[in-house]
């Protein structure tokens, strides 16, 4: 347990704000969301003889969305996944 607490405290450090039990569980349902929009992503790719999104494509989006924070991801996976999935593209 000492040893959690010290990645805690190094952990804090590095983000430069304390994590509070308030923050666990909504952190999780960032990342759940994240995992089912990623589903969505992947799911164009297979859903017509012609995928709606390329390879190259989804690796941008896959990259991007790795080197982001989840949150701002999210939004940004949304909005996307709206635009394609209503042809406007």
């Amino acid at each position: 347990m000492q040893e959690l607490q010290i990645f805690k405290q190094r952990l804090e450090k590095y983000i430069g704000h304390e994590i509070t039990n308030e923050d666990i569980p909504d952190a999780i349902d960032i990342y759940n969301e994240n995992r089912q929009l990623l589903r969505e992503l992947y799911d164009l790719r297979g859903l017509e003889d012609y995928p709606l999104i390329s390879g190259r494509e989804t690796g941008g989006v896959l990259y991007w969305v790795n080197a982001s924070p989840k949150d701002k991801a999210n939004e940004t996976l949304k909005a996307c996944l709206y635009f394609e999935i209503k042809g406007t593209r």
